[in-house]
This record gives C-alpha cells, structure tokens and sequence, in this order.
C-alpha cells in the first residue's frame, strides 16, 4: 500500500524549519557579520526586539538588556530607558509608558490617559519624544531630557464618526504628559483633520467601509530648530517652526506636518505641509520621489547633523495605500522638504522590510539602517558602502522584528564599557562651521569581516 504525501503546507514549514536551522548555524548568518571600524561611527546600538531590548557594543557584545515592550525603547544620559508595557486593546497599543534606570528599576511609569473597560491606559504605540531633542537619537547640543519636562505620546482615542466611516475608529492622537504630575493634554486628533489629509472619493469609499485602524501612524516628533525658519524673528517659512509635529501613516502612504504654534498663517493642529498620498506623475513627490508605500519613520534631520533640514524616511514598500499598493523592495530617501528633491537614497535589490524599520543619520555622515522585519541592522556611508552590520534573530522576512535600533553616543552609557571616543569630543567642535573630524579608528583595528558571529555573553 503506497503511503500517502504529506500535505504541501506540511512540506513547507518543515522547508521553512530546515532553512531556520541552517541559518542558526551557518557562519555570518546571525550576529555581527562586519564591521570597519575607520569607517563606522563607534559607539553602541540600542536594539528594540519585542519584549527585551537590548545594548550591544560595536563588536555585537551584549552590555545590557531590559525586560519591556520596544515599540520603540529609547535611551538617555545617564542609561535609563523607556519603552512600554502592560497590554492594549489593539495592535501594538500598550497601556503603560515606562522608564527604568540603567539597572532596571522603574523610575517613572504613566496610565492616565484613557478608560478602557474600566482601567487607565496610556494607548500608547509606536513612538513617543523627550523635551530637549526632537527625534530621540543624538544630535549636537540637543540632549533628551532624562528627568523632568514633557513627554511627547503617540497614543489612540476611540472614535465614532459617520463621515468617516461607519464603523468605529482606532483614532490616532498625539498628547503631552507633565513628567511630574503626570497630567496629560490632548494636543492632536486625526479625525479632526480628516479633510485635510487629501483622500480621493476611491480613498474614503474604502476606509468608510473599513473603519479601525485606518492611519496607523508609526512616528512622531517635533522638527526641532532648523534653517527653515528661525521662529524669534519671524524669517523663513513657518511650515517649519521648530514646534510643528512630523508624522507619518503607514495604511495611508502619506507624510505630514501640523502647525503646532500660534500663527496669523496657519491654526493650531492644522496640516500645513503634505507628501502623498498621490504619488502620480506630474506631481512634485511623484517625479521626485516616486511611490512611496508603507513608511516608517519619517522625520526631520535635527540640526548639526549632516543632512539637517531633509526629510529621513524608511519607504517599507509591502502593501499599504487606498487602494492597495504593492512593492517588494525598500528604500531609504533622503529629501529636502521645500522643492521635495531627492537628496539622497539607500536601496538594493534585496533590501527589503515589509513593516516596522527606522534610519537615523550618524554624526560622521552615514546612516544607521534597520529592516526591521528581517532584523538586519547596518550602517551605510553616503556612498552607500555597508560598514558594520548585524543581524538580530532568525534573520528572515518576519521573523527578525526589531521595530527600531538606534546608535547611541558613548557618553550616555555608564562607564563606556567598550572605552570608545565620546562624540561630544568627536562630532561637537568648539568653534561654530568647524569641519567634523571623523571617528578615527584605532590603529590595531582593521576591518572585520567575521568568519564566525561573536557569541553572547553567558
């Protein structure tokens, strides 16, 4: 009697668990699998993997790691942390934000946002902001503020609106909460704006009809100061006062900034400077910048770093849009925000994070790159050449997942275990339009190119 074929899903996890196998084993496939140090900017990185986040040196050693939810974990001077925890009602929407100290103790923790069944949530998801700099990696003389001030959120509402949909709505929001009696302040509503946003009759057919998450908006933070527009006298374009908020949403391929100051030009809360979600030929962000599908991470570069004033956006590609779009590469794009032309830009045929992924720009000129979903982080000169890179996990399309990594300055971390240059002394020059020196390696340390990844600390 013959046996009968095991099924085709059957074969194939069992093809998908082989493979998992091999690439746990394999020589460069997990791990840190290059690095130059005369080329990289050396300091540590901040790894945002689900539940534990974790500090890695430039060599891929474990320093330290955190137990909390990392959508995203940021780091401060000193070593604190924040990130989130307990559990929300929808996709990635935690119901605490949290901050724990180097050693891990809670120093700060906020609910008082919502009542959801009865208990205070935060709703916190996908990103959140210090005072004292905009975007939440370093940049010279703008140091997030470890204590004290105000903390940027992120966060939803639930919302009916016929005009919008017929069905309820995870109604993004952006609030402020005081850090000493943590009293939050609505300070923006999506539904609010809904007319501004630019969604053709196709576009609001489709999200009446499906309601809920409709945005998904995946970043926010202030522009910070910049050379657009100088807000003590008034010159520039007050698109781009340094108080004005960046987001940007994920279902909607759209990028956008509200006016979030007093103005004789714009009201409060209005968006005031829009790419998408019409990317078609004859308009300035289809010819300069092609489709755009599925972002993450959108923001402003702050000041002093190269590149201050463009835009920063990892363009996931995958499937997003009203309708649907689809590709199935990434690209990083690098774009000044008043003609939309493309300054710079990172892609490769198989590069390619179907969600989550984040850039930050280096103080020595190259970009830290996450593709989230395969959990491979590298960091790229302008000419596009990969100096360090290190992959988290299985390595594989969904099954990486770390949802943001930032490159954290020395100085930040207690002790500087690794013993590497500070960027105050590096990147911050005493005399203002002083060239930056680059981060000079040392002289026994030639690039590496691994044989075998460095295994973890026990």
């Amino acid at each position: 009697m013959r046996s009968q074929k095991p099924p085709s899903a059957l074969l194939t996890l069992m093809s998908i668990l082989v493979i998992l196998l091999v690439c746990i084993h394999l020589p460069g496939c997990v791990g840190l699998t290059y690095y130059d140090p005369s080329k990289a900017c050396n300091g540590y990185t901040l790894v945002c993997s689900d539940t534990v986040a974790k500090l890695i040196d430039m060599n891929g050693n474990i320093i330290k790691t955190w137990d909390m939810y990392c959508y995203p974990v940021k780091m401060f001077p000193g070593g604190s942390v924040m990130g989130q925890a307990g559990y929300g009602d929808a996709s990635l929407e935690l119901s605490d934000l949290v901050q724990l100290s180097w050693d891990g103790k809670t120093e700060w923790r906020f609910s008082e946002w919502d009542n959801l069944g009865g208990v205070m949530s935060a709703r916190v998801h996908h990103d959140f902001q210090k005072d004292g700099n905009p975007v939440g990696y370093y940049a010279p003389g703008q140091v997030p503020q470890a204590y004290g001030g105000k903390v940027l959120v992120l966060g939803r509402l639930t919302t009916l609106d016929p005009e919008i949909s017929a069905l309820s709505l995870y109604d993004d929001v952006v609030y402020e909460v005081d850090w000493d009696n943590k009293v939050p302040t609505l300070l923006w509503k999506s539904s609010e704006h809904f007319d501004e946003f630019g969604f053709n009759e196709q576009a609001r057919q489709l999200i009446y009809s499906a309601g809920g998450d409709y945005l998904h908006i995946n970043s926010v933070s202030r522009l910070g100061p910049n050379s657009w527009y100088d807000p003590d006298t008034g010159i520039g374009d007050a698109r781009f006062h340094p108080d004005n908020l960046i987001m940007d949403s994920r279902q909607a391929n759209i990028i956008w900034i509200v006016n979030m100051a007093e103005s004789d030009e714009y009201g409060v809360g209005e968006i005031v400077w829009k790419v998408g979600p019409d990317y078609s030929a004859g308009t300035p962000e289809g010819d300069n910048l092609g489709q755009i599908i599925g972002q993450h991470h959108a923001h402003m570069i702050p000041q002093g770093l190269p590149g201050e004033g463009n835009i920063l956006v990892f363009d996931n590609g995958g499937i997003a849009g009203y309708p649907f779009l689809l590709r199935f590469n990434s690209r990083i794009l690098e774009f000044d925000p008043i003609y939309l032309e493309l300054v710079w830009k990172y892609e490769n045929p198989s590069f390619f994070s179907f969600y989550i992924s984040s850039a930050q720009r280096l103080p020595n000129g190259n970009t830290l790159i996450d593709e989230g979903s395969v959990g491979r982080i590298f960091e790229v000169t302008p000419g596009g050449e990969i100096v360090w890179e290190f992959v988290e996990g299985m390595g594989m399309q969904f099954l990486g997942r770390v949802y943001r990594a930032y490159r954290i300055p020395p100085e930040w971390v207690p002790g500087n275990p690794s013993g590497y240059n500070l960027w105050s002394e590096l990147y911050e020059g005493p005399a203002s339009g002083e060239a930056i020196p680059l981060n000079e390696p040392e002289p026994e340390n030639p690039p590496q190119e691994l044989v075998e990844p460095l295994s973890e600390p026990g």
